[in-house]
């Protein structure tokens, strides 16, 4: 399952929102955010796939203020209010 990965740095006044965000991971100084152009299923429906214009977006680690990473439920139903 995609995730939803929202980057706030100490320079903007306005968060830096991504959707479909496959892996995030550090290299060296930079925090990094592989994105997938499109998500997909398979044609049986159980995995989904990456597809078109993936791309990974470098933020300077010393620049970044707050990460939020939203996972959803991944299936499970919305809990009651």
């Amino acid at each position: 399952m995609a995730i939803r990965l929202t980057v706030h740095l100490k320079t903007q006044s306005q968060p830096i929102a991504h959707n479909n965000v496959l892996n995030t991971y550090q290299k060296g100084d930079f925090y990094c955010v592989y994105v997938a152009g499109a998500i997909i299923r398979a044609s049986d429906g159980s995995v989904p796939l990456a597809t078109g214009d993936e791309k990974t977006y470098k933020y300077p680690i010393g620049d970044i203020f707050r990460v939020i990473e939203e996972y959803g439920f991944h299936g499970r139903p919305t809990p009651e209010v």
